[in-house]
């Protein structure tokens, strides 16, 4: 009877099961976001402006992450299966095209027209445009270039994440 009645909510909350991974997915994302900030501000802000400096405290810092979870869970692999819906492939004439690199391929090219218009048609893409070439001057017109550049180190840390989903 027990098993029966949770079959039956189980039922009656399919179709909110979606949400509730959406939502999980966006408190997690906030989560990695938060850290990324956090890992900026103590890692890559003392060594802005030494590009070796920052390379180096980057790649240092990912090796220290990456035994840090090696510690935690071990350096076993675990594979995750595809959906059943991105599973197989598209056949045309000799060709075929797996589903999911299909997909990957689309978002990365949705992800790149993104960037490109917010970096070429928006006042935020002119402003990380001119920060780069002088930011004493951006600065000097009244914007928060660190801020600015805090907020680009974010978003390239999603697109990181992002691209480590999708590559499985």
């Amino acid at each position: 009877m027990l098993l029966h009645i949770v079959d039956e909510a189980d039922a009656r909350l399919a179709p909110y099961r979606n949400v509730a991974d959406a939502r999980l997915l966006h408190e997690h994302g906030l989560f990695v976001a938060e850290g990324r900030l956090v890992v900026e501000r103590v890692l890559i802000l003392p060594v802005y402006g030494q590009h070796l400096k920052q390379i180096l405290m980057t790649t240092g810092g990912l090796i220290v992450a990456e035994q840090a979870l090696y510690a935690l869970w071990g350096p076993q692999i675990i594979p995750l299966p595809l959906p059943t819906s991105l599973r197989g492939s598209f056949i045309i004439g000799d060709i075929a095209i797996a589903k999911y690199r299909l997909l990957v391929m689309l978002v990365g090219l949705v992800v790149f027209v993104g960037i490109q218009l917010t970096l070429n048609r928006t006042k935020i893409g002119l402003l990380i445009r001119a920060g780069v070439q002088d930011r004493e001057m951006v600065e000097a017109l009244g914007y928060r270039v660190r801020r600015l550049f805090v907020g680009v180190f974010v978003a390239g840390s999603a697109l990181a994440g992002l691209g480590g989903v999708l590559w499985g």
